[in-house]
């Protein structure tokens, strides 16, 4: 199992282990923004997970590049995510594009839409709590 399944593995288990990332490395959120990977890895299971019912993998894509004589592996997951709200069902999706080098993730990008997510909210107000900071 490569490092981007290890990570598609214990994110749909609401899990991390920050040791999968660069310290340093960046990830991307259309809602926090750019932070570190291990911020993120320490702010899922703190800021994330609990409001989230469950994930589901919809589709792992990973390939090898050879870029300059080191072979680095690249990623794309699409996620079907499921809130949990009062009444009814909230779900979204979201793809993240990952790029690793040595068994290590270097960056990470998801993407989702921000504009649904809103609409979600005005469905089920307890939503809007997860970007309260």
């Amino acid at each position: 199992m490569n490092v981007i399944e290890k990570y598609v593995q214990l994110f749909t288990q609401l899990k991390m282990d920050e040791s999968l990332f660069l310290p340093d490395g960046q990830e991307l959120c259309p809602a926090d923004g750019t932070r570190t990977l291990v911020e993120y890895a320490r702010g899922l299971p703190k800021d994330s997970y609990q409001h989230i019912q469950k994930i589901k993998l919809k589709e792992l894509i990973c390939k090898n590049a050879n870029v300059d004589g080191q072979i680095e592996l690249h990623g794309i997951a699409r996620f079907k995510l499921y809130w949990k709200v009062n009444q009814g069902q909230a779900k979204m999706t979201m793809v993240q594009v990952l790029h690793s080098k040595n068994g290590i993730i270097y960056y990470l990008n998801s993407f989702w839409d921000f504009e649904y997510f809103t609409k979600l909210c005005e469905i089920h107000p307890e939503l809007k709590k997860i970007f309260e900071k």
